[in-house]
């Protein structure tokens, strides 16, 4: 092998792994977690994610937003607000239904539809 030829070699493989970690960057970027849409609670709540991390409660008259992590099906959130208590649910979404499981004890289960993805 010449030297010339083997510039190009390394040159091309370069490249190649630059556009592969730019490619795999790009479908990281618009990634979003299985929890993303808005999610009904009954006719007067809705939870609504980002997918992103982000999300936000909605009642008449009031949102409460939050920041959410996943982690092995469970989703920690903490809400913005002081005033509101942070929580953990395990949850299970399947097809246009999520169910959340309190972790912390205090009651609240829920079943959620889909409204929109």
């Amino acid at each position: 092998m010449t030297k010339k030829y083997k510039k190009n070699i390394i040159i091309t493989v370069i490249f190649l792994f630059i556009c592969f970690t730019i490619i795999i960057a790009i479908i990281n970027l618009n990634k979003k977690d299985e929890l993303f849409g808005l999610w009904n609670v009954d006719d007067n709540t809705k939870y609504e994610f980002d997918g992103k991390g982000n999300g936000q409660i909605i009642v008449p008259n009031a949102t409460y937003k939050f920041t959410y992590e996943i982690n092995d099906n469970i989703v920690s959130v903490d809400f913005k607000s002081k005033k509101s208590t942070d929580t953990k649910y395990k949850y299970k979404v399947s097809k246009q239904k999520l169910e959340l499981y309190d972790l912390n004890q205090q009651g609240v289960n829920l079943e959620l539809k889909r409204i929109n993805k």
